[in-house]
């Protein structure tokens, strides 16, 4: 039998991992926040270079040939 103690270090290791997990969602919640929010202009700026550059290529070019080259 798990004595009291181990039985409390377990529940402490699984609220770590989902501490650690809700931590994780938390911080690309913000990620996405804050690029739609333009707090950091640049890595706005840049994203939606990306973007527009993707769906561009997309544009021209047939999603299975992008497919093949990569």
């Amino acid at each position: 039998k798990k004595g009291f103690l181990d039985k409390f270090y377990a529940v402490q290791d699984v609220i770590i991992t989902v501490q650690n997990a809700l931590d994780e969602v938390a911080c690309f919640g913000e990620r996405v926040k804050n690029t739609f929010n333009w707090s950091v202009p640049f890595l706005s700026w840049l994203a939606i270079t990306v973007l527009c550059a993707g769906v561009t290529l997309i544009y021209f070019i047939p999603l299975r040939y992008v497919v093949l080259v990569w």
